[in-house]
Formats: C-alpha cells, sequence, structure tokens
C-alpha cells in the first residue's frame, strides 16, 4: 500500500510551523540510533517530536493536526 508522507521538511518550513507552537514545548527527535529524514510533528504528552516515519499516515494532515493540538492546550 502506498501512502504520502510528503516532502522532506526543510528549515524554513519546519520554522513556520514552530511559528504557531508554543516556546516553553520541549523537542524530541529520532528513532533509536538511527538518521532519518524528517516529515512528522507529533505531539506526545505535549512535547513536540520530530520523527521520520509515521505508519499510513499523510504528512500534512498530520502536521497541521499537531500545530492545532499545541494552540488548544489549556492556558494556566
Amino acid at each position: 500500500m502506498h501512502y504520502d508522507k510528503g516532502p522532506q521538511l526543510t528549515v524554513g518550513r519546519l520554522k513556520e510551523y514552530l511559528a504557531y507552537i508554543p516556546n516553553d514545548v520541549k523537542v524530541y527527535i529520532g528513532i533509536g540510533g538511527e538518521v532519518a529524514e524528517l516529515h512528522y510533528l507529533l505531539n506526545q504528552n505535549d512535547n513536540l517530536v520530530l520523527h521520520p516515519d509515521c505508519y499510513m499516515q499523510n504528512a500534512s494532515e498530520t502536521n497541521i493536526k499537531t500545530i492545532l493540538s499545541f494552540n488548544a492546550r489549556k492556558k494556566d
């Protein structure tokens, strides 16, 4: 089965996404000891996870949903 994880993110595009996420969110990246192209932004317990793959998920839709999830956080 084929799915579209979209093009690899660039620093410019990542900056665009990060502009919509609060500054206090911690950032994580990786898949074990492997280095891979970045495609996905994920929300893991209000922490931003940068990930190379997300099984059967469209990257554009997933990334927009992630950005929205951070903006929907309850304010203290």
